[in-house]
């Protein structure tokens, strides 16, 4: 119970302090020109629900079980608040955008969760090369940070590879250019 809590207090101080470090407002794709499901081949699925970044988040959580853990804190990026869900092996991160609550991160806290496209905390790094060619994404890139980058749709799927190993996964909307 004390590790569960310690790493708990430990992601929610990270996420506090990391959306707010750089003092700039994120610019990311226009949610009033988005409709869900635009994410391409970056969807991701729990418990037999396929979702992604932008889709209307309360119909996606009445479709899951109930969160283990829920967390609201100031937006630097959205404004208003960060509604974070915390779920059996993932997290979600959802904020009102024009009167609709939309999810705006899916992040993958441990190796109990594979995504749709394959990938799973703690694969080695040759075995999510190995995936590279079947996800599907219109652009991929290596990340300066060690791993990859994939965009579909308004989506970005981050996969980050630390001493050969996948260490960190989540969906984000994409980056304006």
């Amino acid at each position: 119970m004390k590790r569960s809590l310690g790493r708990f207090l430990l992601l929610l101080s990270f996420l506090l302090l990391a959306g707010c470090q750089s003092g700039q407002d994120a610019v990311f794709v226009d949610p009033n020109a988005v409709q869900n499901g635009n994410y391409g081949t970056l969807s991701f699925a729990a418990n037999g629900v396929t979702f992604g970044i932008f889709d209307e988040a309360d119909a996606v959580m009445q479709a899951l079980p109930e969160p283990n853990n829920h967390f609201v804190g100031e937006s630097c990026a959205f404004g208003g608040n960060d509604n974070y869900y915390f779920y059996n092996g993932f997290e979600l991160m959802c904020n009102e955008m024009d009167g609709v609550f939309r999810i705006t991160n899916i992040r993958i806290a441990d190796d109990t969760v594979t995504t749709p496209q394959g990938f799973s905390i703690g694969m080695t790094e040759e075995a999510a090369e190995a995936l590279l060619p079947s996800v599907g994404a219109e652009q991929q890139t290596h990340s300066a940070l060690g791993g990859y980058t994939f965009v579909s749709g308004t989506t970005e799927l981050v996969v980050l590879i630390t001493d050969g190993v996948v260490t960190d996964i989540h969906y984000t909307p994409a980056v304006q250019p």
